[in-house]
């Protein structure tokens, strides 16, 4: 499982399916702050 999926998968069961998706949609996007919420999901939720 990739550091990725490990975030999502920690975003899912901290916030819910809806919240999780926002901001896995966020961090793969090419918008504003789509590499923190990437450093977010890959890092921090991943990491748990």
């Amino acid at each position: 499982m990739t550091p990725r999926e490990k975030g999502n998968a920690a975003t899912r069961a901290l916030m819910g399916a809806e919240q999780s998706e926002r901001l896995a949609n966020a961090a793969s996007s090419d918008t504003f702050g789509a590499d923190i919420a990437g450093y977010a999901v890959d890092h921090v939720f991943g990491d748990i």
